[in-house]
């Protein structure tokens, strides 16, 4: 009986490290590979490595948005387990914040439940050292460094850049298919919206270890880690030098200035004012100043430069001379039947010049140097609406320039059919005379002149206003370039550009010495919700321009004000931008005056550039 239990005994125990035998054989060579991977998984964590942005640069290569490095606290514990009392309680009482506020931030600071949450932004050096000596204790927290957006001038050229913010979820329903999800920082505006493909980069992922109890072990080296991927650098046309020396004009104004090389429409500046500080938006805007700049009432994020049309005034008159000039129905030296004596009648209405003691009998130039409002009411009313219309729209006005930043205004230009469909076919004839010296049915934005002038300045040739040069990679290698583009040739001829540009002379001429050949064009246009607007838009030399600009001040008065600015900046750009050598002399001899006095010496003889 007792051999008989003896191997019975002997037998269960074979059947059972058998079955032991089997089962170990399963889970380790059949499933081994499998279970190993659960095993992984569950005692690995994944942390976000967001991508470093690609950086700007101006034209000389300094940044002008740049990275920097911000310390995050995360909450480690996953999102589907309940949160442990001990640990809610201790680390409330570490951060010294209520048991409600973690959870709240716990809640809120993370996309995904499989993801760690931020708990707190911005920690200093101090911060850092002091949860790492106290990572023992508090397993269910972790130190991270994530790149962050700096923009090293501050506010300047604001409104270039533009800022970052979180996307919606309306933008990431467009941008899902690129690879964007919640909680993506993107550009909102300027540059940083415009190049976003080529900035925003390919965010990682870091792998951390943990126990059964969450307990931090540490980083994973471990295979499937997915590495980041750097944004593109960004090379502009931008000039920080010209940008920070335009700026300080605007200060307290409302307006805009923006500089052109007419060569081929590399911006060198845009400034508009007021301005804000993109450093605000980084790692989230505050509700208060959210609140205090778009309830502003001058509107410090609007872009006046591109974003807004305004009545030209008398620059709108260089377009008015091209329209006669080019159809043959006003000669080069031709005066209109009426001379100026202060005002010009036109059925029963009296049109007035901003002169009431008038200027005389004018030419083309002698019209455009004292900004005649008598001689351009007439010259408006022989040429007509259809004709402003056509050379309107031969210098590509009524539409965006193309300059690569938002929300670009088209702008608005005479247009017989918008009269008809005010006023039917019995509209005012005399809004053409309204039209001609740049009010009533026109309205421009200072990119806009600013391309009219540049026009004028290089023969010819409409260029798309350009910022962006070209997008490279970590190694300085070009991933992508923008050349200059011309969009246009306008039908303007070499004569009458002269017989314009004689009359631009004049115009400076009258306000004191010129000794860079400034060419240019006053307007102070009437504004029926304030005071008047002023405009300078100029080019220099006029014998060979090597700089455009527009100047306009909301409410600024006088356009002729601003000249000295306008001679400033040519100053500036000459010494500093356009080296000396490249800045071409002035023929031996002719005098600025000899240019408001003789057109023929304006005519080209070469090639358009």
């Amino acid at each position: 009986m007792n051999v008989y239990r003896r191997y019975v005994m002997l037998g269960f125990a074979v059947i059972l490290f058998g079955a032991i035998f089997v089962r170990l054989w399963v889970l380790q060579i059949t499933y081994g590979a499998e279970y190993a991977e659960l095993s992984r998984i569950n005692r690995i964590r994944n942390i976000p490595i967001p991508a470093l942005r690609g950086r700007i640069f101006d034209r000389t290569g300094k940044p002008l948005a740049d990275n920097g490095a911000e310390y995050r606290l995360l909450w480690m514990l996953p999102a589907t387990d309940a949160i442990p009392p001990e640990a809610l309680e201790r680390t409330a009482k570490l951060l010294a914040i209520a048991e409600e506020e973690l959870e709240q931030r716990i809640s809120e600071g993370r996309v995904y439940n499989y993801e760690p949450a931020v708990i707190a932004s911005g920690l200093s050096g101090d911060d850092v050292l002091f949860f790492e000596e106290k990572r023992a204790d508090y397993p269910e927290l972790a130190v991270i460094s994530v790149p962050i957006r700096m923009y090293p001038e501050g506010k300047l050229a604001c409104h270039i850049l533009g800022c970052l913010g979180e996307i919606s979820p309306a933008q990431l329903e467009i941008m899902r298919d690129d690879g964007y999800k919640m909680g993506d920082i993107i550009g909102q505006n300027g540059l940083e919206l415009m190049m976003e493909t080529h900035l925003h980069g390919v965010d990682g992922a870091g792998l951390v270890e943990v126990n059964s109890l969450e307990t931090k072990l540490g980083v994973v080296d471990y295979e499937g880690i997915h590495p980041t991927v750097p944004g593109l650098d960004v090379y502009t046309t931008v000039d920080v030098g010209l940008q920070t020396f335009v700026e300080p004009y605007l200060e307290g104004l409302n307006g805009a200035i923006i500089v052109m090389d007419p060569g081929n429409g590399d911006v060198w500046a845009l400034a508009s004012s007021p301005g804000y500080d993109p450093r605000d938006f980084v790692g989230g805007i505050e509700p208060s100043k959210w609140v205090e700049l778009a309830t502003d009432p001058d509107f410090p994020l609007l872009n006046r430069a591109v974003q807004s049309g305004y009545p030209p005034g008398s620059t709108f008159k260089i377009v008015t001379a091209t329209a006669a000039l080019e159809t043959g129905i006003v000669e080069p030296n031709e005066r209109m039947p009426v001379a100026c004596y202060g005002a010009y009648r036109y059925g029963r209405w009296l049109f007035h010049c901003w002169n009431p003691s008038g200027h005389g009998p004018l030419t083309i130039a002698g019209g455009l140097k004292n900004s005649c409002n008598v001689f351009f009411f007439q010259v408006g009313h022989k040429v007509g609406i259809d004709n402003l219309e056509k050379y309107a729209r031969a210098y590509l006005l009524g539409e965006p320039t193309g300059i690569d930043l938002p929300g670009e205004t088209s702008g608005m230009i005479p247009e017989r059919s918008r009269l008809e469909k005010r006023w039917g076919d019995k509209w005012p004839r005399g809004e053409v005379l309204n039209n001609a010296i740049g009010q009533g049915q026109v309205l421009l934005s200072p990119i806009q002149e600013l391309s009219v002038v540049t026009t004028v300045a290089n023969g010819g040739y409409i260029y798309r206003p350009r910022l962006v040069c070209y997008a490279a990679g970590r190694d300085g290698s070009t991933v992508k370039s923008y050349p200059p583009e011309i969009r246009a040739v306008s039908p303007l001829s070499r004569e009458h550009r002269a017989i314009i540009l004689q009359g631009m002379m004049g115009a400076v001429g009258r306000f004191g010495a010129n000794e860079h050949y400034l060419a240019g064009k006053t307007g102070s246009a009437e504004n029926p919700h304030g005071k008047t607007h002023a405009w300078f838009v100029g080019l220099a030399p006029v014998y060979d321009p090597q700089v455009t600009l527009c100047i306009f001040i909301e409410n600024g008065g006088y356009g002729e004000s601003y000249i000295k600015w306008g001679k400033a900046i040519v100053g500036y750009c000459r010494e500093n931008i356009v080296s000396e050598t490249d800045w071409p002399e002035a023929p031996p001899g002719v005098t600025p005056k000899d240019y408001e006095n003789s057109p023929e010496l304006l005519v080209r003889t070469d090639e358009n550039p």
